[in-house]
């Protein structure tokens, strides 16, 4: 072959070159950006480049809520001394989860991303028993009163979906109520 026919040959090597741009690794699969011009050409597929269908993001923490699991208990004391009053939850029950919208979430993903706004142990639902009792001083001429349940923490945050692209399809304001892993009485005079 000529000199002339060599140059000619580099230089349509690097012609051919410059267009294509380098490739893009998505996942396993590389993807050219820019300049294909073959049918062959490897094509993203919607699996390949986005993984996570959806997200939860913390917007704000009200913190905990009682999900009452009995009655209100109460107890006048009408003497002119202050008394004590016991009250024992007859009336146990199981606290679930509460979302303020309907829809389809991923209840897991909300969880894990409520867990990091507590040190509590938060779930779907949690198991209250009953035989638990508190005494509390009754003033004179008020009553007392107690009720008995779990502790369930609030937030509001923001659930987003995304499309097969990772781009957000949809974004929904919630709020959750998650029952925790603490049992226990409020008590007030009135």
């Amino acid at each position: 072959m000529s000199s002339s026919a060599m140059r000619r040959a580099r230089q349509y090597k690097k012609w051919t070159k410059a267009r294509w741009i380098a490739p893009l690794v998505i996942g396993s699969s590389l993807v050219p950006v820019l300049g294909t011009s073959s049918a062959s050409a490897a094509v993203a597929t919607p699996n390949q480049v986005c993984s996570q269908s959806s997200s939860y993001s913390v917007g704000s923490t009200v913190g905990k809520v009682m999900n009452r699991m009995g009655p209100v208990y109460s107890d006048y004391n009408g003497t002119p001394y202050s008394e004590s009053a016991t009250f024992t939850e007859t009336q146990g029950g199981t606290s679930t989860y509460s979302i303020s919208v309907g829809g389809s979430f991923d209840l897991d993903l909300i969880i894990a991303g409520a867990q990091g706004t507590t040190s509590w142990t938060l779930s779907q639902s949690w198991s209250v028993g009953t035989g638990n009792n508190v005494t509390i001083t009754v003033p004179s001429h008020q009553t007392g009163n107690g009720e008995y349940g779990n502790w369930r923490w609030e937030n509001t945050g923001t659930y987003y979906t995304y499309n097969a692209y990772c781009q957000v399809s949809s974004s929904t304001k919630i709020t959750t109520l998650l029952p925790t892993n603490h049992n226990g009485w409020v008590t007030w005079n009135s």
